[in-house]
């Protein structure tokens, strides 16, 4: 497959409602240069626990995944999938 067909970005849950844009870095930059990190809020601006990361690089996304997949944030362990 081509590698502008793959996918390039990961979803991750599972993270504490505590945790922000530059931590979200701090954990998945081991995998690969980051293009975007999207941490989702609810209306009063509060992380609900996850984010989108978006790699420059579809080869990260394995990485990314078998790094993050029960990788403790906090008490919490995270699950990543593609």
């Amino acid at each position: 497959m081509d590698d502008r067909l793959k996918p390039a970005a990961i979803y991750i849950q599972g993270l504490p409602t505590s945790i922000g844009n530059i931590q979200v870095e701090d954990i998945c930059k081991k995998a690969g240069k980051i293009k975007k990190i999207k941490v989702y809020r609810d209306a009063g601006g509060v992380p609900k626990g996850d984010a989108l990361v978006v790699f420059a690089k579809p080869g990260s996304v394995p990485n990314a995944v078998k790094k993050l997949d029960k990788h403790e944030a906090a008490p919490q362990a995270l699950e990543g999938r593609p």
